[in-house]
């Protein structure tokens, strides 16, 4: 690829419509590329977020387009968009040598080259122009005093040889003395205007300011500085305190007026806020070198509290932790002794040392402490442990005793007097099912309730001992109700009249023995 245009930037102006805007030269990387916008009226200019705008062209040696806004509405014709190429000053191509010669690698850093170059001539171009210009008109005053003192000689010549002409020839010879005389003179001048140029210029690029700031961090930053200076966006600038140990440096994302914006980089320097800034330009700042390859690398925390104990981190050997206490505040070894001594009252015997009073501790620590018959809780000793006494009806567990109400009676004790009356509640353990046997139980209830909705079933004593009633009730679908099992059976029959009530005595002294059954029918 070759450079053939020195462009490197173009201009539009916004006319409420376009959202595209294209660009001539070529952008090898859309890292080097930069949009701004411009406000006509002042010339400031803002740069435009990358996430704000698209880029077509990237590599193309005609160049591509800028899709801006995204969002919103067109640029306006207050506005200028400026497409700019701002490549970083850095060679980062490395030729080894006995190595394959690839053409491309080395042109494309030749064409950077240029482009830094094209770059380096924009910003520069004015002020440089004057002072070629300057020295341009010194030079030529200096050769028109050299031609004009040539000629003076030669007139002085023609004089001595040509006696009837020496008085005319003296009075031009002095003339053109007076010329050459003025000549020089006027060269002097030319040679104190082009210092005065390069000074002026050297002036357009320093400045100072006194707002405050601090160096130890980055990002955006903007002093009040002095106006007119040369500052272009995209320039890279040096701000150092006083005394050179503060320094801060970006590149200039604004600079309208006396507001001057950097992006600042690169800092050094500690915190706090300094108002002694020297501004200038600098160069772009060159790679880190290579990590130190040590082995033996310790990385700390991000932060620590002031004179902490510190700890290693793991067993690694290269990580360190705070130990979260100051020095002065750990126990001595004497101390360590004092508490030993204590805990054995001074006689020896096992605990005597803080390996031993460690297995102690941690084997008391181990035991188990379980809940009991009626005690729910208990652990370890790890922890605090509390049992809690069960309770249950006419059981109160009170804060040191445990309660038994004297009206709650038990029904596995004979001979207890109930003054009292007591109301049974009937159950209904389910309803027989077609082809189903229900068999009574005692343990589901005294008095059990059933329906008889279904064409057959069979009603059959329990299997245990116990009395009770079951109450049967004929209800839309009653069927035939066979009684099977009972030792004897007596009283009324079933029948399948729906509204019919029978109630059914069941009786069996204990788990194999007889059973009987007495059917009463009451509707």
């Amino acid at each position: 690829m070759t450079i053939s245009s020195q462009t490197r930037e173009v201009e539009a102006t916004g006319n409420g419509i376009a959202t595209s805007f294209p660009y001539g030269f070529i952008v090898p990387d859309e890292a080097y590329l930069y949009v701004y916008t411009e406000v006509i009226a002042t010339g400031e200019e803002t740069e435009v977020s990358a996430s704000d705008y698209t880029v077509t062209g990237i590599g193309d040696a005609n160049g591509g387009a800028v899709e801006y806004p995204l969002v919103g509405s067109p640029l306006a014709a207050t506005h200028k968009l400026i497409i700019r190429r701002i490549v970083d000053y850095v060679q980062e191509v490395d030729i080894s040598t006995q190595t394959g010669f690839n053409a491309a690698v080395v042109e494309a850093q030749l064409d950077l080259m240029v482009m830094m170059i094209q770059q380096l001539a924009q910003g520069s171009d004015t002020a440089l122009a004057q002072v070629l210009d300057a020295l341009a008109d010194a030079e030529a005053e200096a050769d028109a005093a050299a031609a004009s003192a040539t000629t003076a000689t030669t007139q002085a010549s023609s004089a001595a040889s040509s006696a009837s002409a020496a008085s005319t020839s003296a009075s031009a010879a002095a003339a053109s003395a007076t010329a050459a005389l003025t000549s020089e003179n006027n060269a002097e001048t030319a040679e104190t205007n082009a210092a005065a140029t390069l000074a002026t210029m050297i002036a357009g690029f320093t400045a100072t300011s006194v707002t405050s700031q601090d160096p130890s961090t980055t990002g955006s930053k903007t002093w009040v500085t002095q106006a007119g200076k040369a500052y272009q966006i995209g320039q890279r600038l040096r701000l150092a305190s006083d005394d050179g140990t503060k320094v801060q440096e970006g590149v200039v994302t604004a600079y309208s007026g006396t507001s001057l914006t950097v992006l600042v980089d690169y800092n050094a320097g500690s915190a706090g806020a300094h108002t002694d800034w020297n501004i200038s330009i600098t160069g772009e700042r060159g790679p880190s070198g290579p990590s130190g390859a040590g082995t033996g690398d310790v990385v700390g925390p991000a932060s620590a509290v002031d004179s902490h104990v510190v700890l290693f981190d793991g067993a690694s050997g290269k990580l360190i932790k705070s130990a979260g206490a100051l020095f002065s505040s750990l126990a001595t070894t004497a101390s360590v002794t004092a508490a030993i001594d204590a805990l054995k009252n001074g006689v020896a015997a096992a605990g005597d040392t803080l390996a031993e009073l460690y297995t102690l501790i941690t084997t008391l620590t181990g035991r188990t402490l379980t809940a009991g018959a009626g005690l729910t809780g208990g652990g370890t000793l790890a922890s605090d442990r509390t049992f809690t006494v069960g309770a249950g009806t006419g059981i109160t567990v009170n804060a040191d005793d445990v309660a038994i109400s004297s009206i709650v009676a038990r029904l596995d004790s004979l001979s207890q007097a109930i003054t009292g009356g007591f109301r049974i509640t009937n159950t209904t353990p389910g309803h027989p099912t077609n082809g189903s046997t229900y068999s009574w139980d005692p343990g589901a209830g005294q008095i059990q309730y059933v329906e008889n909705a279904v064409a057959a079933w069979t009603l059959s004593p329990a299997s245990q001992g116990g009395m009770g009633t079951v109450w049967i009730y004929n209800v839309t679908g009653a069927g035939t109700i066979t009684k099977t099992g009972w030792t004897a059976s007596d009283g009324d029959d079933f029948d399948t009249t729906v509204g019919s009530l029978f109630l059914c005595s069941c009786f069996r002294l204990s788990a194999g023995s007889s059973s009987y059954l007495n059917v009463k029918k009451i509707i």
